[in-house]
């Protein structure tokens, strides 16, 4: 599977305001890495246990992505208040509302 990046990418609100901050490269970095992470999973971000779907700690999504722990913790925050992420009620991590 593969994501495509559209030129005007830069130019969307949410990213501007992401890169805005003064770690706001590592968080659309890490933004970035959890899209490409969900290629695979219908756009949801969780541990398949077979008969359940648990979701991803702060930890796990540190390590999974190599990002430093306080900068994901940030980072989810950030793109929560956009809306760029989500928990539902099982507290799987869709990623959503974003064209590339």
């Amino acid at each position: 599977m593969y994501m495509e990046l559209s030129k005007e990418f830069f130019d969307n609100d949410n990213i501007k305001i992401l890169r805005s901050y003064s770690n706001g490269d590592s968080y659309v970095l890490f933004m970035l890495n959890l899209y490409v992470s969900t290629l695979k999973d219908d756009n949801a971000l969780y541990v398949n246990l077979g008969y359940d779907k648990k979701p991803y700690t702060y930890k796990e999504l540190s390590e999974m992505t190599n990002t430093p722990i306080d900068t994901v913790i940030v980072a989810m925050k950030i793109l929560n208040d956009l809306g760029i992420v989500f928990t539902d009620e099982k507290d799987i991590l869709p990623v959503f509302n974003m064209r590339f």
